[in-house]
């Protein structure tokens, strides 16, 4: 009961607008960087042969969605879907 009340304020709390405000502020200050450790993050995860299938299609499926340009959106998402592979929400 104590774990599924903290994933459900975990995923509240990534689901706000005020964490959709400081994504924004990130990527229009550090858009860059942001891109760069995404991409290296997901390729890094895509070539260790170690991670599970379902990890690295998670990665593939992100890499494809961070191709073009970045959102907000689409990176409050990924920290979901991410937190939701572990377990965490």
């Amino acid at each position: 009961m104590k774990e599924q009340k903290m994933k459900n304020l975990t995923l509240k709390f990534y689901k706000n607008q005020e964490r959709m405000k400081l994504l924004d502020c990130q990527l229009k200050k550090c858009y860059k960087q942001t891109d760069n450790l995404l991409k290296k993050t997901l390729s890094t995860v895509i070539d260790t042969n170690d991670n599970s299938p379902s990890l690295i299609k998670h990665a593939q499926k992100y890499q494809r969605i961070f191709k073009n340009k970045i959102t907000a959106k689409d990176l409050n998402q990924y920290d979901i879907d991410s937190l939701k592979m572990v377990g965490l929400v």
